[in-house]
């Protein structure tokens, strides 16, 4: 039996952050080829990673490599719109570097019997002749996934643009894909890493077209012996013009002959004789030609057949590709969509990321990267407009944070006095004696901790109250479910507050992971704040869960009379609960 087959990645090139990433995603054993330094981290992305220090050509040799003061942008050949794409790029060194073929290298260090399924290539500037070469050489016949670093532009001299790189990576079999692997927030769209994946389409094409060029290589030869059938009737048809003359003239002959036969008795026995030769030879002529008539009437009709065998299987293949060329046509226009939405989509979110930033009076990005720009820009002038009395948050570090710079950056160093102390301290503030602050809310003491330390590094820890309240069993609607011990807290709040007092509350996602969690929120709320005006926002809610949880609330806000609005806070859900 033969062994089985080894899938293998190979990465060629400069070693990026989106290299590492695709390493990891795809995690088969890999082959690094590069000059890059070996990393101690190497070991850490795959356990069965092979390191490389070397440069590939299509032939072994040597060539000159171009070293720059940025990292990632060497090359073997010099720059040329590269410095005009990044005006600080400079050459710094130029050396000469030994080349070798990747097909030798495969076999000096990959098992017997090694297929490249998956192709990471970090040269640009000569990524389409390696391809090129590759494709001769048939070490692309098996490859799954293609990645290639290009750009819309030449940065390199001789360098093909993407649109080249993309027609002929289509023309070969391999379409673009919209998949991301990892985050791409650092990925610059002038010198991407561009993904292909093999077009199912195209082997059985390509086996469909080779059987017509096999079927039309086999109609020429049955062409070229019908026209050598065709000059042979000719020739035959020459003889037997021929030898109807001879007879014409040994008829002749034969008159002749009987004509002398009174005269020359003694010639007559020596006439009819060579009467006789002449009349089978001209027997065994015409012999001949019924026979040659009659091969040339059967090949005739083969011909025939086989003409019309052709044609109709010509017919079916013309069908059967056009049918798989309009399904590529669809494929292809399918996926183009849904780049095109992707790229809207990433265009909208940096769009909000810009906003949020100016939003809040910021030159760097937040302290925490969990929250969608849109919504979190959306959350903001929704806190600053509604001028809320208290904010409570549920287990959302991300929101805390949030609203804790948002809080310090309109009032500077204003400190509220509320739920000082021990919860169950009994408290009897004045009217006048509002909390304006932000209420914290976790399940485990060392994420309040590190709430805590977050918001101290950020210098807005005095704008938040952090509460550590355990997970409880709770009953709702004869089910057991699990929320936040904050019965304490919500009764202290409720003292505080008057009624009509305004409170934003934000449930984040780590209660939506625990069997009906969420859904006890609603409950606890109108318990301990039955005469305030709720603002209610659930951060991660997917859209099966949201319907269940609108029929839930609606019939408890039913039963409990208590007037309510739901509505879409960016891509999250908001109940607006009134007094």
């Amino acid at each position: 039996m033969n062994a089985p087959a080894i899938t293998r990645l190979i990465h060629i090139g400069p070693l990026r952050q989106e290299s590492e990433a695709l390493l990891k995603h795809i995690n088969i054993p890999s082959l690094v080829i590069t000059l890059t330094p070996e990393s101690p981290t190497f070991k850490e992305i795959q356990d069965d990673l092979k390191y490389i220090s070397t440069v590939v050509a299509p032939q072994a040799g040597e060539a000159t490599y171009y070293s720059y003061n940025v990292p990632g942008f060497d090359s073997l050949a010099p720059a040329s719109g590269l410095k005009s794409l990044y005006p600080g790029v400079a050459e710094i060194q130029r050396k000469p570097v030994e080349t070798q073929p990747l097909n030798e290298l495969i076999s000096e260090h990959c098992p017997s019997g090694t297929l490249m399924t998956h192709l990471v290539l970090e040269q640009p500037e000569h990524a389409l002749s390696l391809l090129q070469v590759w494709q001769e050489e048939g070490m692309l016949d098996n490859l799954e996934g293609l990645f290639v670093r290009t750009s819309p532009v030449s940065l390199y001299e001789g360098m093909p643009t993407q649109a080249e790189l993309a027609a002929w990576c289509q023309q070969h079999g391999f379409d673009t894909s919209s998949e991301k692997i990892g985050s791409d927030s650092s990925e610059d769209p002038e010198f991407i890493l561009l993904e292909f994946k093999r077009n199912a389409l195209h082997v059985p094409l390509k086996a469909a077209q080779e059987k017509v060029d096999a079927l039309k290589k086999e109609c020429d030869s049955h062409q070229k012996k019908l026209a050598e059938y065709e000059k042979l009737l000719k020739e035959n048809a020459h003889q037997l013009s021929e030898s109807a003359a001879a007879l014409r003239e040994t008829d002749a002959q034969l008159k002749q002959s009987t004509k002398q036969l009174d005269e020359k008795s003694s010639q007559a026995e020596k006439a009819s004789k060579e009467c006789d030769i002449l009349k089978q030879q001209l027997s065994e002529k015409e012999s001949t030609i019924a026979q040659l008539r009659e091969k040339l009437a059967s090949q005739q009709q083969n011909q025939e057949v086989i003409q019309s065998r052709f044609e109709a299987l010509e017919s079916k293949l013309e069908g059967k590709l056009e049918s798989l060329l309009g399904e590529q046509r669809s494929y292809i226009q399918q996926t183009s969509n849904a780049l095109g939405q992707h790229v809207t989509r990433l265009a909208h979110r940096q769009r909000d990321e810009r906003a949020l930033s100016h939003y809040l009076q910021h030159g760097q990005r937040l302290v925490s990267t969990e929250l969608d720009p849109g919504y979190a820009l959306a959350l903001l002038e929704k806190y600053h407009s509604q001028r809320y009395d208290v904010v409570v948050v549920f287990g959302s570090a991300a929101t805390t944070e949030l609203l804790a710079k948002a809080e310090v950056s309109t009032h500077g160093s204003q400190t509220q006095l509320m739920l000082e102390g021990q919860l169950n301290d009994v408290l009897t503030p004045s009217e006048n004696d509002l909390p304006t602050s932000i209420i914290s809310i976790e399940h485990q003491r060392s994420q309040c901790a590190a709430i805590i330390k977050s918001l101290e590094a950020n210098n807005c820890r005095q704008a938040v109250n952090v509460v550590h309240a355990p997970w409880i069993e709770c009953k709702y609607q004869d089910k057991t479910t699990l929320f936040y011990s904050s019965e304490a807290t919500l009764k202290r709040l409720g003292q505080w507050l008057p009624d009509g007092a305004k409170i934003l509350v934000v449930i984040g996602p780590p209660l939506l992971k625990v069997n009906n969690g969420v859904h006890d929120g609603l409950s606890e709320l109108l318990q301990y704040l039955p005469t305030q005006a709720l603002d209610i926002v659930m951060e991660g809610l997917s859209s099966s869960l949201e319907n269940e949880l609108k029929t839930d609330w609606n019939s408890l806000l039913a039963n409990r009379q208590r007037q309510a609005e739901w509505h879409q806070l960016s891509s999250t859900l908001e109940l607006k609960v009134f007094v």
